[in-house]
């Protein structure tokens, strides 16, 4: 299938990039065998403007990616955000090809409301929604033609490749470590903070982008990823509905032993013995003291996230989720986190 992948691929950092979410989609469409072109808005709108500039380049991004739809002729397009690309040019691009199917991806939490105002502004032009957010805050989207979906963060073969499961404690010198910003008054830097000052001194936390140390990011985030036992999975609100940032996956996908607050719900996709759930700081705290002096313990709970996370939530899986369900095609496979497969609170799978 031919399939036009609208997103930010950061071609601008050069290396330095701060996420993958658009290009892990993009390597999962292609190893499911699809005809991939991407087209990365916020660059092009840049290359597009005067000096560079590119709030500038805006309606140039748009005519760009109408010739692109006229030149490529995809079956699919999918929106990863895209603010740029507007609903004008997703109508004209279904009018150059009535048969032409549209999706649209958001990976934000709902608990922005800029964000939940971002979703009602496609639904008129797209067939399909996917948000990595499950359940209830779903149906305000139901209103119009375009479905919705729950979707989870993907893991990628090519991207979390390491497995600290499976290493040596030597090679990790990184007992535990937060990566993430917040302003004070956040709850997770309350948590953050709460380690900071109760952890043994054998106990080496290392965190990043918060309480005056800088964030990291591309070779230099891998590198830390690769010598780190324990991480926190701590989003800005755990507002349940099984949201998360795509750090869970970063983590998991690369064998470390994940902290999960038991109120984003992700128990229920993820499984008891997969992850270390917590309620507060006190348990927070005694977990994490609890791993740190178990490693036995410790490596087979990250091993099996990580085996679980690659066997349901790989991108090729939810790459081919997001073609099935936009093109109205049979299933291929069970997917765990589709609506009729998810269980529900109590453990039970959903009628």
């Amino acid at each position: 299938m031919r399939v036009l992948l609208a997103g930010n691929f950061q071609i601008r950092r050069y290396g330095e990039v701060r996420i993958l979410s658009d290009r892990k989609l993009y390597y999962g469409l292609v190893r499911n065998g699809h005809q991939v072109l991407d087209f990365s808005d916020r660059d092009i709108a840049a290359f597009n403007a005067p000096f560079r500039l590119r709030d500038f380049g805006r309606n140039a991004a748009n005519r760009r990616f109408l010739e692109t739809c006229r030149k490529f002729r995809p079956e699919l397009i999918i929106v990863n955000h895209c603010d740029i690309i507007t609903n004008d040019s997703l109508l004209k691009a279904r009018q150059l090809d009535p048969n032409v199917r549209i999706a649209f991806r958001n990976v934000d939490a709902l608990f922005l409301k800029s964000n939940v105002q971002r979703i009602f502004d496609r639904l008129e032009c797209v067939d399909h929604v996917y948000v990595t957010t499950a359940g209830t805050p779903l149906d305000q989207f139901r209103t119009g033609g375009a479905s919705v979906s729950f979707i989870p963060n993907p893991v990628d073969i090519s991207i979390e490749t390491e497995d600290n499961s499976r290493k040596p404690p030597a090679e990790l010198d990184v007992d535990l470590l937060f990566c993430g910003n917040g302003r004070p008054g956040c709850p997770r830097l309350e948590y953050v903070q709460h380690l900071k000052k109760n952890l043994p001194q054998n106990c080496r936390f290392e965190s990043y982008g918060t309480i005056g140390h800088p964030p990291v990011w591309g070779y230099e985030y891998e590198q830390l990823l690769a010598r780190t036992r324990m991480a926190l999975n701590l989003n800005r609100e755990e507002c349940g509905n099984l949201y998360t940032s795509s750090r869970v996956a970063q983590l998991m996908g690369n064998g470390i032993l994940t902290f999960i607050h038991r109120a984003s719900d992700l128990e229920r996709l993820f499984g008891k013995d997969r992850a270390a759930y917590f309620d507060s700081e006190d348990e927070l705290l005694e977990t994490v003291l609890h791993f740190q002096n178990n490693d036995e313990e410790r490596q087979r709970v990250a091993s099996a996230g990580r085996v679980y996370s690659f066997e349901h939530f790989s991108s090729d899986a939810i790459s081919q989720f997001i073609v099935e369900k936009t093109m109205q095609l049979p299933m291929s496979r069970e997917y765990v986190w589709d609506a009729d497969s998810l269980p529900n609170a109590t453990g039970q799978n959903a009628a």
